[in-house]
């Protein structure tokens, strides 16, 4: 299970027995929207900052921030709509970072230099 709390911090919890899991910190507004994607593997927040966050379960490791301040995978889970004020926006869900590399390639044709790699949390 996963939850959101006016403190700004979701929490992964076991089903089975109720303990905490994991704590997930980053918002600086409350949460509004704590959901699982459909293969279990990540969970998305999005809270009153209007930043969407997609977290790593097993680690806990935040993966991704977006614009919105409410946000779901789609059931398929390769796309993830948020909500903003004015507007929904739909950004694509990779499962891997090499997948999000791969994808990049595609559409941008310069290569990330060591300090970027390292802000975007991919391997040097």
């Amino acid at each position: 299970m996963v939850t959101g709390s006016g403190d700004k911090t979701a929490c992964i919890w076991d089903a089975a027995s109720g303990g905490l899991i994991s704590v997930l910190r980053g918002h600086q507004g409350a949460i509004n929207t704590a959901a699982f994607s459909p293969n279990g593997q990540r969970v998305i927040t999005a809270s009153g900052d209007n930043k969407a966050r997609i977290w790593d379960v097993e680690g806990g490791a935040e993966i991704a921030v977006v614009r919105g301040y409410a946000a779901e995978f789609s059931p398929d889970g390769l796309r993830v709509v948020t909500a903003c004020r004015y507007s929904a926006e739909i950004w694509p869900s990779f499962s891997t970072t090499q997948e999000l590399i791969d994808r990049m390639r595609t559409v941008a044709t310069f290569e990330l230099s060591a300090e970027q790699r390292v802000r975007f949390f991919l391997d040097s």
